[in-house]
């Protein structure tokens, strides 16, 4: 586990918690590393969308809100692919 990528993604997290907004991100990572870390940090429901080969749209939300209320909404970009 790379725990600098884990801390960057974590500090965006709460960001995107505290502000209510949509965090915009660059890791020196894969998106293997991306997804182990994210996968480590959620502490709710999360998905993914690739928006291109390095860009991936990820968001936690609670699967038991009224139509699935989202928590927190991330953009990163790969800067290592």
């Amino acid at each position: 586990m790379n725990t600098f990528i884990e801390s960057e993604i974590q500090s965006a997290i709460d960001r995107s918690i505290s502000h209510d907004e949509n965090v915009h991100l660059e890791i020196d990572g894969s998106f293997d590393d991306v997804m182990v870390a994210i996968d480590s940090l959620a502490d709710c429901e999360f998905d993914y969308a690739m928006i291109s080969k390095n860009v991936i749209d990820v968001w936690g939300f609670d699967e038991d809100a009224k139509n699935g209320e989202m928590i927190w909404r991330l953009c990163i970009s790969l800067c290592a692919e």
